[in-house]
């Protein structure tokens, strides 16, 4: 989903193949006259933060982060197009004059699905919580005294001029130490899908690979949901609302015995990771070691859901991928397949056809 502004600089090109629409509530969940109303948006920008994630399942952010806001997570209806897990407000506004029931993208309450997700800690058909938080700078704002300087005082203005020069020494002190902690506080996110801890950074939880059911019996519904995959924790804060079954969360199996020869139908863990003294990371598909000045945080293999089912994401796996503890049951939810190339539009040489393709998250 975009956020369109509500200011744009128009082109003067028509265009005829791709659309983007407005988005509306499509029942009365968060609000008693929510259904049909368009979705507003807003870009924030927080100051003095190195970080801002969004913590699923959870209402309350981890040690050390700051809340942003508090929400529910809403996709597109499962037997619609493919859509998108978003964190919406849990106490939304609407777009002025925009009750009109005209359509477009349309949102959807999401609850969990148990199976291949772990319940307990997860309960069947229940909403899911979500936290967005950010992490922190220990930045210190000090804020001098304001004084009268009086000019035809002598002893007042050399007063003022030590002071001035305390206080610069001070400053430069205060900056040439934050210059040197800035490495310390600063840090950057990622998922490692397919392991419980973080192989190379903090592990702030460990939880489970989750997304949209990977098909379904009638084919004119085989298209819908979420396709992007979330990283649910093992730790989460329940909510103690049942939703009307619109959007669902489920567990992801490995659905083939590509990075073990005993991974087949076994369900996939994951780790949110916090790397320490990194401004950014990255997935760098299609390489396994990291380019020049950048930090190797994991190595894996791109996987995805079955060309053939409904729309998923690549993700990065870890190349040693573990198991969730009791997950081997063939109960299916979102199903992980190993990624080949494909040779045409591709260019190949460098690329060869069919070939699995590695993956590397990388720090800097």
């Amino acid at each position: 989903m975009l956020c369109l502004p509500n200011n744009p600089k128009l082109s003067n090109k028509t265009a005829s193949h791709s659309f983007i629409y407005g988005t509306e509530f499509e029942e009365n969940f968060l609000r008693n006259d929510a259904a049909n109303e368009d979705i507003p948006c807003a870009l924030c920008r927080s100051i003095n933060t190195t970080s801002t994630v969004m913590f699923p399942g959870r209402n309350v952010c981890y040690h050390g982060w700051k809340m942003e806001y508090e929400g529910y997570v809403m996709s597109g209806y499962w037997g619609h197009r493919a859509s998108s897990y978003i964190c919406v407000d849990a106490h939304p506004d609407y777009v002025p004059g925009g009750k009109a029931n005209t359509n477009g993208q349309l949102l959807y309450v999401t609850g969990t699905k148990c199976g291949t997700l772990t319940c307990p800690p997860y309960h069947d058909n229940f909403l899911l919580c979500f936290s967005n938080g950010r992490g922190e700078d220990n930045v210190e704002n000090t804020d001098g005294n304001n004084k009268r300087l009086l000019l035809n005082d002598p002893d007042a203005i050399n007063n003022r001029l030590e002071h001035l020069e305390r206080s610069l020494q001070q400053q430069q002190a205060t900056i040439l130490q934050l210059t040197r902690n800035m490495p310390l506080n600063q840090g950057s996110n990622y998922i490692q899908w397919g392991k419980l801890i973080c192989s190379a950074a903090e592990t702030v939880y460990s939880g489970f690979a989750t997304g949209q059911r990977y098909d379904t019996t009638k084919y004119t519904d085989r298209f819908g949901g979420p396709a992007n995959f979330l990283c649910l924790p093992n730790n989460p804060e329940l909510s103690n609302r049942t939703i009307p079954g619109n959007s669902f969360i489920y567990g992801t199996e490995y659905e083939e015995n590509f990075l073990h020869s005993d991974s087949d139908s076994e369900d996939v863990p994951c780790a949110f990771c916090r790397s320490n003294g990194s401004a950014s990371t990255a997935m760098f598909p299609g390489r396994k070691t990291c380019y020049d000045g950048w930090k190797m945080e994991y190595l894996g293999y791109i996987m995805s859901g079955y060309f053939g089912y409904r729309a998923s994401s690549y993700i990065c796996v870890d190349i040693d991928g573990e198991y969730v503890q009791g997950g081997k049951p063939d109960i299916d939810g979102q199903a992980l397949y190993a990624t080949g190339t494909k040779c045409g539009t591709l260019p190949c040489p460098p690329y060869n056809d069919n070939m699995a393709v590695y993956c590397v998250v990388c720090s800097k």
